[in-house]
């Protein structure tokens, strides 16, 4: 990225809360998340085969790029890529090029570290970028990839019309997110209670799958096939809310007292009880949307 384009990445509030959030919660996600086989910071997939947290995480790309039907000659955006997990496994398993993109300065620095340590630097490149306006050319994608990222977007339409400018005639789309429930839609009370866990993740608005189809639908992507995995991910879940038991805030507060913890480790964990009632409450789903560009 150029001179102008750190200046408006800087310039962007919005962008900025994201970047501060994975800033202040990294030593979180490293410590209790992500490991060096993984590299990820999404929800693990469980079934049958599936033995450890660890897996799991490596299950979902296996199951994102099934449904993406990944070959080894595709051209790969990996928007949203954060620490690379996704990219390094797409390239070390399928075989295919990825070029990763994120917001945040020190997941570069990780994502490249890693690629070096795994021998995939040729495969992998990896840039500051925003996935909503990006710096490349038209049509230089067979396949964009978005594994739990798009929900940081401020505008979802601006992020598709981009993917849509991006991809190659026929070239695929493919996103794992949270979605709010289709019917009956949240009511006003419900889409307060999920408040916290918007704002703590700095996630400006989940949308439903209805939502996503119709602006897929808007930016030229046709068909759109949904996948509702959400028994699938509720183990990671499960997880998180062992993870929210054990750090209490009071512990947490304590914690910030003496400096041992940050503000954004108060509210990331505010903001995790609230994801892990949602889902129980069954106010949203996870879910993988497959788009072809017409």
């Amino acid at each position: 990225m150029n001179s102008d384009g750190l200046l408006q990445l800087a310039a962007n509030k919005h962008l900025q809360a994201v970047r501060t959030y994975y800033d202040g919660t990294g030593f979180e996600y490293r410590l209790l998340w992500s490991g060096r086989r993984d590299r990820a910071l999404h929800f693990g997939y469980y079934d049958a085969t599936v033995k450890s947290h660890t897996t799991a995480l490596l299950k979902l790309n296996e199951i994102v790029a099934t449904y993406a039907h990944l070959t080894p000659t595709d051209q790969v955006l990996d928007a949203g890529c954060g620490l690379g997990g996704s990219s390094l496994w797409l390239a070390r398993t399928i075989g295919c090029c990825v070029t990763g993109i994120t917001i945040v300065p020190a997941q570069i620095t990780q994502a490249q570290k890693y690629a070096k340590i795994y021998g995939v630097t040729d495969k992998t490149h990896f840039k500051l970028e925003d996935f909503a306006h990006t710096s490349f050319t038209d049509e230089a994608f067979d396949v964009v990839w978005a594994v739990e990222s798009v929900v940081h977007a401020e505008s979802k339409a601006a992020f598709l019309r981009e993917a849509a400018r991006l991809l190659k005639p026929g070239g695929r789309l493919i996103m794992a997110e949270y979605t709010l429930r289709e019917q009956p839609p949240l009511s006003p009370p419900e889409k307060q209670a999920i408040q916290p866990w918007l704002d703590g993740w700095a996630m400006p608005s989940l949308l439903t799958v209805g939502d996503y189809k119709s602006l897929m639908q808007d930016c030229g992507f046709e068909p759109v096939t949904v996948y509702d995995v959400t028994r699938h991910v509720l183990p990671s879940l499960n997880r998180l809310g062992r993870f929210c038991a054990l750090f209490a805030p009071c512990l947490v507060k304590a914690g910030m007292v003496f400096g041992v913890v940050n503000r954004h480790t108060l509210a990331n964990r505010v903001a995790t009880e609230t994801a892990v009632g949602a889902f129980q409450q069954g106010l949203c789903r996870y879910s993988i949307l497959l788009a072809k560009k017409r």
